[in-house]
């Protein structure tokens, strides 16, 4: 019978063991660094997404509002509305603000909504104050953006 030869025993690591493990780290590193980076600039795309969405609402109501003639703001069992009247079609329209979303739909009386245009989804509040000629919004996303706008209206006109 031989007799084994006489071996060391290894205790640690060899350099290849660690410069392997050490790339290893560093690539999972420069990897997670470039994923949360990712989602920082989702987050400001989102954030601009956000505030053109709001702005561009804001845009086509006081479009509409050449048009139309506001009437009322009310807050009823469906949600806050604004009224206006449209004399080319000789209907009532609303602005309906319901469930976290600003919609667009005509207005049949006695709280009756009619169709409806999404405006704005995503809401978390909204709010608006007529004072004078003037129908000053302020909402808050979901994210909790704050945004104001302010509305000139046009002289109210009889229906005809």
């Amino acid at each position: 019978m031989e007799k084994p030869i006489n071996m060391k025993l290894k205790k640690g690591f060899t350099l290849v063991e660690t410069l392997v493990s050490l790339c290893i780290f560093a690539t999972v590193l420069f990897l997670s660094g470039l994923y949360f980076q990712s989602l920082q600039s989702y987050k400001k795309r989102i954030n601009q997404w956000d505030f053109c969405t709001w702005y561009s609402a804001m845009r086509q109501i006081e479009y509409y509002n050449y048009n139309e003639f506001f009437e009322e703001c009310v807050e009823g069992p469906k949600g806050k509305a604004i009224h206006f009247y449209d004399p080319e079609e000789r209907r009532e329209v609303a602005y309906l603000y319901e469930r976290g979303f600003l919609k667009r739909c005509g207005y049949e009386g006695k709280n009756q909504y009619r169709g409806y245009e999404p405006l704005i989804y995503h809401l978390q509040d909204l709010s608006w104050q007529k004072k004078g000629y003037e129908l000053q919004f302020k909402g808050t996303l979901e994210g909790g953006q704050s945004y104001d706008y302010t509305i000139i209206l046009c002289p109210q006109k009889e229906k005809s």
